[in-house]
């Protein structure tokens, strides 16, 4: 028995050293399927979404530092019509599609049926809508 107490503490020790970085998944795989596009039905060709392109690159730094937030967030506070859609692939074999709006909320749909709601707010891909979510004064445009 004092074996197995000592196994645990040296286990628990050695995890305790461990960077956090040891402990986080990596995006191994992004593809960008679907850009520009619009929830607005009667959105022109021409209309602002269409700028909005971002690249698997963009996606791939989006997934890395994205976290979970309430649904409302991305469907109120930060929403637009402008979106792209695409699926991401993690080292740790999980994997699923997305919803990225230019706002910065997506939605991922993991393959397990699984969703979540994701945010990150210093994206680098054009926003058609970039000042218009009514948090500038707190800084977050």
């Amino acid at each position: 028995m004092g074996s197995l107490k000592y196994l645990t503490w040296a286990v628990l020790v050695y995890l305790a050293c461990m960077p956090p970085s040891a402990f986080s998944r990596t995006v191994k795989n992004v593809s960008v399927e679907l850009a520009g596009a619009s929830d607005i039905q009667d959105d022109p060709p021409s209309g602002g979404c269409r700028a909005f392109r971002p690249t698997a690159a963009q996606v791939r730094q989006y997934f890395s530092r994205a976290y979970p937030v309430p649904a409302k967030l991305g469907a109120h506070d930060r929403y637009s019509p402008c979106h792209a859609k695409g699926t991401v692939a993690f080292s740790d074999n999980t994997r699923g599609t997305w919803k990225l709006s230019s706002g910065g909320a997506a939605t991922l749909f993991w393959d397990t049926g699984d969703v979540v709601s994701l945010f990150y707010g210093k994206y680098k891909w054009h926003d058609p809508f970039a000042g218009m979510y009514g948090l500038c004064d707190e800084g977050d445009c």
